[in-house]
């Protein structure tokens, strides 16, 4: 991972993480079904759920461990050089409609990114005990055990794609992403396909048209001219990026507006 400064995945991170929002990938919901016959075939039933997932400023990776385990990573961010980090592991077992995860050996530790991208690491803990419960609606669910905020965290599944090689799919497509700057929403950015958008202020004095090049963790953007490159840097995992204009940088945290539509969206200034 290049830097903190860059998540909501990330998330963007975000990320990914996390940012791709409009993929063709299946769901959770149409693999649970399989669970029985996949451990009937030698084969660990989170695989079927496998991927990222976000809730609001958390990110949430699942992995399959094993046969019959997974792992469960949360990115919670709380300002852009600093996050907390959980790392989960247990057994799996069918309950309902999904599996649910029971843990008893969390770790939780807070990640501190220095000017130089050196990381960190304060405050560990282990020894955590909850559960992480699957659901086929495409959904997550967060319970720890003693930790008040963590009480039915619901993450959504977040969707990508892939090409004909395999590699991940942009940070961005067709949709619409809020940038806050300290906790408020400063911009919007309307991405209208993959290469072009605008921005649009969210106080409704107006925005500009912009095309992009996207390279993995990496994104240029030309606003209102080709000649104008703006460089953008986002880390794994995380949903926020580092914009740097000539010789100023800004650190925006993204949010994807799930009910916004890129073909009709205008800022309210009310």
């Amino acid at each position: 991972m290049k830097t903190r400064i860059i998540c909501v995945l990330l998330a963007l991170t975000l990320a990914v993480i996390g940012f791709s929002a409009c993929g063709k990938a299946e769901s959770p919901a149409e693999t649970a079904a399989t669970n029985a016959a996949a451990q009937e075939d030698g084969q660990n039933p989170v695989m079927n759920f496998i991927g990222n997932y976000q809730s609001d400023r958390r990110t949430m990776l699942v992995e399959a461990v094993g046969m019959d385990e997974a792992k469960v990573t949360v990115h919670w961010g709380s300002d852009a050089w600093t996050y907390s980090e959980w790392v989960l592991t247990g057994k799996i077992a069918e309950e309902d409609d999904g599996l649910v995860m029971t843990y008893t050996d969390g770790k939780y530790a807070v990640v501190t990114t220095d000017e130089n991208g050196a990381e960190t690491r304060s405050d560990e803990k282990s020894g955590l005990t909850g559960n992480v419960w699957f659901s086929a609606d495409n959904t997550v669910i967060w319970t720890d055990d003693e930790d008040e905020q963590i009480q039915h965290v619901v993450f959504e599944w977040v969707p990508t794609t892939e090409d004909d090689e395999g590699t991940t799919a942009n940070l961005f497509q067709k949709g619409v992403w809020s940038a806050s700057v300290d906790g408020k929403i400063d911009t919007y950015f309307v991405f209208t396909d993959e290469a072009n958008g605008h921005t649009e202020r969210a106080d409704g004095t107006g925005g500009v048209p912009f095309t992009c090049e996207q390279n993995g963790w990496d994104v240029v953007f030309h606003f209102g001219s080709p000649d104008d490159e703006t460089k953008a840097t986002f880390s794994e995992g995380d949903n926020t990026g580092t914009f740097y204009y000539g010789d100023k940088t800004v650190v925006y945290t993204f949010e994807y507006v799930a009910d916004a539509d890129a073909d009709t969206f205008e800022v309210n200034a009310d």
